[in-house]
């Protein structure tokens, strides 16, 4: 199983939808009516909540986090993924999200945990034949909890997925969360590595792809060949769930089509 964590220290960039995005276009085959460059064959995927709003799992489930009794936080107590997770098809599954994990560090204290830092890589270690990409969601914090995510070294690596919002304090957001990664680099984690960094474009504005043009400047190959358009069709899905069935549905899911196949390219 590869893990690709989708994080950055700065909220509202578009995390969760690339995780909820990703996690039904991997796990799924193509539609019969797809593009032949947006051809796929299905993964098994698995989605790990580690934000606090469980907005990921809320998402991909159409039920809110406090309706899951099983959860992050209750695997993570006993060290196994197996029986919290949620499966949402055949191909996909979540591992819920809680408010709970706002109370990890007063967890972790209590309970006397032994090198925390790589409690959820264990958890997840129990489940990890059962899945071929994990797609782990995380809060905007540098917190010990997301230090979890940051961690998670099954399939040899932790690869990062970093989205960027175009715009000065996206990009800013980018170059002090690479600093951040470099300091893991060196202390916990030396096979932690840069997927990719995702441009997702606020507007169609000159200033927009100004940003796009100075991370291909300062990231060189790290950032992402296709940028990420916002789109109404996908506000809409957000709204009523993941679907393919119509050519405007396909039409708006381009981008994340084009991501995918990048993703599962690199991290191979």
């Amino acid at each position: 199983m590869k893990s690709i964590v989708v994080s950055n220290e700065k909220g509202g960039i578009g995390k969760t939808f690339t995780c909820f995005a990703l996690g039904n276009i991997l796990s799924t085959d193509s539609h019969p009516r797809a593009k032949a460059d947006h051809h796929r064959k299905a993964l098994r995927v698995l989605v790990v909540d580690l934000d606090q709003q469980g907005h990921s799992t809320l998402l991909l489930t159409g039920k809110k986090h406090t309706e899951f009794e099983e959860n992050v936080m209750t695997a993570m107590a006993r060290e196994n993924a197996n029986g919290a997770l949620y499966e949402i098809h055949e191909n996909l599954s979540v591992l819920p999200g809680t408010s709970k994990v706002a109370t990890f560090e007063k967890f972790v204290t209590q309970n006397n945990i032994q090198e925390p830092a790589y409690l959820l890589n264990r958890t997840l270690e129990k489940v990890a034949d059962q899945f071929d990409i994990c797609l782990i969601d995380t809060n905007p914090t540098t917190s010990l909890l997301n230090m979890q995510a940051l961690n998670v070294t099954l399939g040899g690596f932790t690869n990062m997925l970093i989205p960027m919002q175009t715009e000065k304090l996206g990009y800013t957001s980018v170059l002090q969360f690479v600093s951040t990664l470099k300091a893991v680099q060196s202390t916990t984690n030396p096979n932690l590595r840069i997927l990719g960094i995702q441009p997702i474009l606020l507007d169609q504005t000159s200033i927009d792809h100004e940003y796009v043009e100075k991370a291909r400047a300062s990231f060189k190959t790290l950032t992402m060949s296709h940028v990420v358009h916002r789109r109404a069709e996908l506000k809409r899905m957000a709204e009523f769930g993941f679907s393919e069935h119509y050519a405007k549905q396909r039409q708006a899911l381009t981008d994340y089509y084009l991501v995918a196949k990048e993703v599962v390219e690199r991290v191979q």
